[in-house]
């Protein structure tokens, strides 16, 4: 003979799953820091006396500013790559997402003293204009195949 169903614990379940699709998705990995928010800093596994690159987001920008300088205890010094000048320098525009990505401006870890391993995470100091310093959680993730 079949169980017979719950009432109640159906309802509870239904209602949950409308509940879910009603309210709005939260991104991984976001740092909001009022004037506009960080997101998901991340990076490729590297081997250590390697170079290694970082990328991230930045979204609902209400007041420009801009990334003047990184550093991290992984690396000997960071510095921007994808672009002519090594200076850290990236202006974010108010009103605009914008981003250091793969196939532009990023910054440059440069003599990792460490393996970037995957799934691992590492801290990054950013220094902004206006907003100042903050520390950011760097994922690592597994290289796409080319």
């Amino acid at each position: 003979m079949p169980h017979p169903l719950n009432r109640r614990l159906v309802m509870r379940h239904a209602l949950a799953g409308g509940l879910s699709l009603a309210l709005p998705l939260a991104r991984a990995c976001q740092i909001p820091m009022g004037s506009f928010t960080i997101v998901h800093p991340w990076a490729y596994g590297a081997a250590a006396g390697g170079d290694g690159e970082v990328y991230m987001g930045f979204i609902e920008v209400v007041k420009a500013d801009r990334l003047i300088g990184a550093s991290s205890a992984v690396a000997e010094r960071v510095e921007m790559g994808g672009v002519a000048n090594p200076q850290v320098d990236f202006e974010i525009r108010e009103g605009m997402s914008s981003g250091l990505s793969e196939t532009g401006a990023h910054l440059k870890l440069v003599g990792l003293k460490m393996p970037l391993y995957v799934n691992g995470s590492y801290t990054i100091a950013l220094e902004f204009e206006k907003v100042g310093l903050i520390e950011a959680n760097l994922s690592i993730d597994m290289p796409r195949f080319r």
